[in-house]
């Protein structure tokens, strides 16, 4: 876990400048992303490497370090979005994980924390 930790010390979601661009997000910014169901703190990364209109978070994010039952999973798990609910793939039976619909924000107060911080 501490190696995997020292490779992505923080949740990220990736998305494209134009979006960035649109939401005064920059790289490093912490971001809110929100699906009818939940929304996740995320840190962006943007990239051209994904296609315009896309965000992609990582998933089963949690925060072993925090204590209690659910280590934080609350805080940044893209579950966090889904919906175990209809309608349910006609091949399979399964809910829909990929492909949400969800919207994207910068978080302030996350800067706010980080002035007080200094």
């Amino acid at each position: 876990m501490a190696s995997l930790r020292r490779l992505r010390p923080e949740p990220q979601a990736e998305l494209h400048p134009d979006q960035a661009q649109e939401h005064d997000i920059q790289t490093g910014d912490w971001i809110l992303v929100k699906s009818p169901r939940g929304s996740i703190r995320m840190k962006a990364l943007v990239t051209d490497k994904i296609r315009s209109g896309t965000v992609s978070v990582d998933h089963g994010w949690w925060f072993p370090e925090k204590t209690g039952p659910e280590f934080g999973f609350l805080e940044a798990n893209a579950n966090i979005l889904t919906n175990n609910g209809p309608p349910y793939d006609p091949a399979f039976g399964t809910y829909q994980l990929r492909g949400l619909l969800c919207t994207i924000h910068k978080e302030k107060r996350k800067e706010k924390e980080d002035n007080e911080a200094q």
